[in-house]
């Protein structure tokens, strides 16, 4: 099940799980961006001969679930020795496209915070205080 967005900075679709398409729609990646980053998963690069070790990245499997339009076919071109190449074909993510989608969860987290911060300072108007 998924939503479907056409995100303003992003471009492509983003998607939600869920089960209903959402058309373009400015108000969506606002109100859905927390959903989209909580499905996401981190990659933490462990292989200790490697040249990236201790990298940190997200899993390509739901980022592309997730978020397809950040997600691009790859190839890398490997030396086997004088005049021997090999392709090898991956996926990789365009982390750039993802900072609107985590700009957008940052606003909506500090929106939810100030409005948990006015309902506690109501909160404490209404219990007395004892001295």
């Amino acid at each position: 099940m998924k939503f479907f967005f056409c995100a303003l900075l992003v471009t492509g679709m983003f998607a939600k799980a869920s089960g209903q398409e959402i058309g373009p729609n400015p108000n969506a990646l606002q109100q859905h961006a927390l959903n989209v980053i909580e499905q996401l998963k981190l990659n933490i690069d462990t292989c200790k001969h490697s040249s990236t070790q201790g990298l940190y990245g997200l899993d390509v499997s739901s980022t592309q679930k997730m978020l397809p339009a950040t997600v691009h076919p790859t190839t890398k071109w490997i030396t086997h020795g004088k005049n021997n190449m090999s392709a090898a074909n991956s996926l990789s993510i365009d982390y750039a496209q993802l900072v609107p989608v985590l700009v957008a969860a940052l606003q909506k987290e500090q929106s939810e915070l100030a409005d948990l911060r006015k309902e506690l300072i109501e909160l404490k108007k209404e219990v007395p205080t004892s001295k």
